[in-house]
């Protein structure tokens, strides 16, 4: 490597900041692939993004669509994910 070269370093972005540029895009108008440009953004992290937001919603609307009593679930339960209750012995 020469001393011209210059050395790219891929930012971890966070989750909350992801979720930040994903509303931005949607608000926006612009293409993906301009949006990542201007943001400095790799494609696939804002299609991850986006995915992820389909996801989380179209579990909401199930959830909108089932008689369950009030109190039943919470905001929260929504993203908790268990593992399988260990059997007893």
């Amino acid at each position: 490597m020469t001393e011209n070269e210059e050395i790219r370093v891929r930012k971890r972005r966070s989750s909350q900041e992801i979720r930040r540029l994903v509303t931005e895009f949607e608000a926006s108008g612009l293409r993906q692939v301009e949006f990542c440009k201007q943001h400095r953004l790799a494609l696939s992290t804002l299609q991850r993004g986006l995915k992820r937001r389909r996801t989380f919603w179209n579990r909401v609307a199930r959830f909108a669509l089932l008689d369950i009593p009030a109190g039943f679930v919470t905001p929260n339960s929504l993203f908790k994910f268990e593992a399988d209750a260990p059997s007893e012995i």
